[in-house]
């Protein structure tokens, strides 16, 4: 099946001495997300961490390639029940999409619904209001409560973003995390 092929296209690359290239890393987030799909967890992280060790070591990780792998983390990662890290992961992912001028493709799109998705799920959630006023006691509170951790400079930046007249908390969060994603 798959995890033999991405067995034989590894020790390919063991052979040819190239496991610390960015095709190497490919075949890594093939495997993780095979590993993900079948619920072999410490699989699925040790080779997430390696891909992204190799994309960190190549200078690779404002690649489309690392872009893809921050995604399928992400997704993986939401079923881990780690949101924060996945939040971390896709809007990795939807900034280096942008920068490249790829918003538009597959997985940048998928970025954005997947972390809008959990956005969303995490204000119903909490059983936060989707009509409360931005404060920025309010919105400090909703962001601690799910679990994002932000700069006091990114927290400033989210509340002037939704601070127009009627703005709610929750629309000031998503123009915070979309952002970038124009």
């Amino acid at each position: 099946g798959a995890l033999e092929k991405l067995r034989l296209a590894w020790s390919t690359h063991e052979r040819a001495g190239t496991t610390n290239s960015i095709e190497a890393a490919g075949v890594l987030r093939q495997f993780a997300h095979a590993h993900a799909r079948r619920g072999s967890r410490e699989d699925a992280r040790s080779n997430f961490a390696a891909a992204r060790a190799l994309h960190e070591a190549a200078g690779t990780t404002g690649s489309s390639e690392f872009a893809t792998l921050c995604v399928l983390e992400g997704e993986w990662l939401i079923e881990e029940g780690d949101r924060a890290g996945a939040s971390a992961r896709l809007r990795t992912a939807i900034g280096i999409f942008a920068a490249l001028g790829m918003s538009g493709c597959h997985d940048a799109v998928k970025a954005r619904e997947t972390l809008k998705k959990q956005v969303i799920q995490s204000f119903q959630n909490i059983e936060a209001s989707l009509d409360f006023t931005v404060d920025k006691s309010a919105l400090l509170q909703v962001l601690e409560r799910l679990g994002l951790h932000i700069t006091l400079e990114q927290f400033d930046a989210a509340l002037a973003q939704g601070a127009a007249p009627g703005a709610t908390c929750y629309e000031a969060f998503l123009t915070w995390v979309f952002q970038d994603a124009a």
